[in-house]
């Protein structure tokens, strides 16, 4: 497999089958690039071995690949992961919400490499069984795997992740609401997104910012400051360190967090919480 990706000029395409050894010098595929004057396609090729070079150039500007390299990033929803795979043709948006609605958080960020026109439980297959490979070695539970997706939507650094996760098993030992921003943007986007039709679903902007007003007044098994428990479910699909934050989570006395330029504040008590908030964030407090 050889892979093309978006952005890289002839030179660099040249250069790297080169350096695979696919192609034994470099000027005679730079000259067949120039006089043909032809534009190649990204995605992922496979050129049979003992190749010559005429034969690899003519499967590259023919754009006829095989496979299609995609990225999904940490954090992303399963709708996310739809519209990612939609926009690049891999699937339909409304086939792979519809397959992957009840793997929300085992669908393993990652990269993969996936044919035109998959179908979506394909698709789905493959990243769950990327899921089971990462994690082997790691007993995680269905309540590791909530809050590593809590985790995965609030920390900023890796190093902070075990701290978060042991802030909210902290709050969940005493009998506290975890208060999560991002288990009531979950809510509130889902809500939203159960209104919409296919197009406008599947265009929809994911994760925007919630209001004061909306932590407390929106309806949902997912807001962490209604419910007093975790939410159902995972809210995103978490990569591998908030994962193995989640199960090997640090034992703290913390109760609240906060971020400013990158840098978390803990606290140990509601007053100095908002003593944080006053003074890191300028925050009026009531």
């Amino acid at each position: 497999m050889f892979d093309i990706e978006n952005g890289q000029t002839s030179r660099q395409i040249i250069e790297n089958l080169h350096t695979k050894n696919l192609i034994k010098a470099e000027w005679p595929m730079l000259i067949l690039m120039k006089i043909k004057e032809t534009k190649i396609k990204t995605g992922a090729y496979e050129i049979p071995k003992g190749s010559k070079l005429v034969e690899i150039f003519n499967l590259v500007a023919s754009g006829e690949v095989k496979e299609t390299k995609v990225t999904i990033p940490e954090g992303y929803r399963i709708e996310q992961i739809a519209q990612l795979l939609e926009s690049k043709k891999l699937t339909a948006y409304a086939d792979f919400v519809a397959a992957a609605k009840q793997y929300e958080g085992q669908l393993f960020p990652d990269t993969y490499y996936f044919a035109l026109n998959s179908p979506a439980i394909e698709i789905i297959n493959k990243m769950l069984e990327d899921y089971t490979d990462r994690v082997s070695g790691l007993d995680v539970a269905k309540e590791d795997l909530i809050i590593a997706s809590i985790v995965e939507r609030e920390a900023v650094k890796d190093d902070e992740r075990a701290l978060i996760a042991g802030i909210y098993r902290h709050r969940l030992e005493l009998g506290m609401k975890l208060q999560a921003d991002p288990t009531v943007q979950y809510g509130r986007d889902s809500n939203t997104v159960a209104k919409l039709n296919t197009a406008n679903a599947s265009i929809f902007d994911f994760w925007q910012s919630i209001s004061t007003r909306e932590l407390l007044t929106v309806e949902s098994s997912y807001n962490t400051y209604i419910i007093p428990a975790l939410p159902p479910g995972p809210i995103c699909n978490p990569g591998l360190k908030s994962i193995e934050a989640s199960v090997n989570y640090e034992k703290t006395d913390y109760l609240y967090f906060l971020h400013k330029d990158g840098q978390i504040y803990p606290s140990k008590t509601e007053a100095e919480h908002d003593q944080l908030r006053a003074s890191v964030l300028g925050a009026k407090i009531n």
